[in-house]
């Protein structure tokens, strides 16, 4: 087994990690997150009274079967916080990746009102405590106290 220097974590234990994660497209929508297209951005995302999160993402990318679970699991955590969707790039008709200028994925985009600061976005891969806290942030700067 190749290990890393800096991390000592295995090659192949990252290898078999993102082998048995589970692919975004399909998946069952444990945390309600709704698979968006196009047409439906705008309503679901755009115009969502509630702050939302899109995970945009494309079926052969190990990174984004990677974070796909730990997404479903924060977004479950905040469900009546915040609206949680996913976004395949890679399909037909896809103009929102020029829009907001998504060049990599995963990308974790964030939105309130129509609007979204790209300041706010992750992009790729990142530990749970990360995104969790994150999303947090957002949802808790977007809501009434």
């Amino acid at each position: 087994m190749v290990k890393s220097k800096r991390t000592g974590i295995g090659l192949a234990v990252i290898a078999a990690a993102l082998s048995v994660a589970a692919p975004v497209h399909g998946a069952p929508a444990r945390a309600g997150i709704e698979e968006l297209t196009p047409k439906t951005f705008g309503k679901e995302v755009l115009n969502n009274e509630k702050p939302a999160v899109v995970m945009f993402y494309t079926d052969g990318c190990p990174y984004c079967r990677m974070m796909q679970p730990i997404f479903e699991d924060v977004c479950s955590d905040m469900r009546n916080e915040i609206y949680c969707a996913a976004y395949n790039t890679e399909q037909e008709n896809d103009t929102l990746s020029q829009t907001y200028h998504i060049d990599g994925v995963p990308a974790f985009g964030f939105f309130y009102e129509g609007e979204t600061d790209r300041a706010r976005w992750i992009g790729g891969a990142v530990p749970e405590s990360v995104l969790r806290q994150r999303i947090r942030s957002f949802a808790r700067s977007h809501t009434a106290d």
